[in-house]
């Protein structure tokens, strides 16, 4: 093995020291699911199969790209703060603008619905038969004797007609 490789899985294994913070192999090895003796081997020197690496940056909140190479932040809440700080402005910028008009986008047919939505439940009186059509399937028969109870959708059509268009005065 190369001397380059060896400074590496040192580093590697430098970085797996200072996360684990003193815990006992037993200990890790019951958080990682993993063997005690596994756990020993990649501690003291074995390369870490990926299944460890991810169980231990999990149960440790470590960052894996910190824990593989040294480079960013060692812990997982702080990579994005570390990725802003490294951001070029004009990039930040682009992505915050993208954001915007994707969240306009969703707005419009937000709007777009609730339109359609008002329409369909304000009464048209140039159209009775077809009035006379909604509201009873808004509203459902009365049984004989019962007095008659508005549902839900009843009321709202009802509200929603009694508004003036948002276009009026």
């Amino acid at each position: 093995m190369s001397e380059q490789a060896n400074e590496g899985e040192s580093e590697l294994h430098e970085r797996l020291e200072q996360a684990a913070a003193g815990k006992t192999y037993r200990w890790i090895a019951k958080a990682t699911n993993a063997h005690p003796e596994t756990v020993r081997r990649y501690m003291q020197g074995a390369t870490p199969n990926i299944e460890f690496v991810t169980a231990f940056c999990n149960v440790f909140s470590i960052n894996p790209q910190w824990l593989l190479s040294g480079e960013g932040p060692m812990r997982r809440d702080e990579v994005r703060g570390y990725h802003l700080a490294e951001a070029d402005p004009s990039d930040l910028l682009a992505a915050i603008a993208a954001m915007l008009d994707r969240l306009t986008d969703r707005l419009d047919r937000l709007e777009l619905y609730c339109q359609q939505l008002e329409s369909r439940l304000m009464q048209d009186p140039l159209d009775a038969g077809a009035t006379q059509t909604r509201d009873a399937a808004i509203e459902p028969k009365p049984d004989e004797g019962q007095p008659t109870k508005p549902t839900t959708a009843g009321r709202i059509g009802k509200a929603v007609a009694k508004r003036s268009p948002p276009d009026a005065p």
